[in-house]
């Protein structure tokens, strides 16, 4: 089991402090959160995964709320990813239809040119054309085929974390 270790004084240090939701609601600490997303990201994605809390002894009956927290926040944190996915599809798609669009347009203009384009000048703007035309359709290609996987590690690893199993563990930690 892939074990993510955490060591906190206090609840305060897991949780956003500047988020008023009641505890079992609370957002957590960007940096907490941060650690916690790129720690899970580093197990491959059949790794079982582990959230072990340590902290001292006194915080111990709060584990249950905490893991609820975490559970709920990355829960949250999945949909909102999921959103962003869509979000990026659709632009995708529109953007592939545009490309497209201004690719035969470019092309057609091109091949309109005829003998023109072996002039100096008409080298120049066939080139432009030509190189406009496979231009327009980088973002789509980015969008639609690269950050399709990015988005989808990324909803994994928040799904995991959404359900991951919290365990706490008493640490003799400097109570300053």
């Amino acid at each position: 089991m892939a074990t993510i270790e955490v060591r906190i004084r206090t609840l305060a240090q897991l949780f956003d402090s500047l988020d008023p939701s009641p505890f079992h609601e609370r957002g957590l600490d960007r940096y907490a959160d941060s650690y916690i997303i790129e720690c899970a990201g580093e197990f491959p994605a059949e790794a079982a995964l582990e959230l072990m809390i340590h902290a001292p002894e006194d915080m111990r009956s709060h584990i249950a709320d905490a893991a609820r927290a975490i559970h709920a926040h990355y829960g949250l944190a999945r949909t909102q990813a999921d959103r962003r996915h869509r979000r990026r599809m659709r632009a995708g798609r529109i953007a592939l239809f545009i490309g497209a669009a201004v690719m035969t347009a470019s092309l057609a203009v091109r091949m309109l040119l005829g003998e023109w384009i072996t002039t100096p000048v008409g080298q120049v703007v066939g080139e432009g054309l030509l190189i406009l035309s496979w231009v327009v359709l980088w973002r789509p290609a980015e969008l639609l085929l690269f950050e399709r996987w990015e988005s989808r590690h990324e909803r994994q690893v928040l799904e995991r974390l959404s359900n991951i199993p919290v365990a706490f563990s008493v640490s003799a930690v400097d109570q300053q």
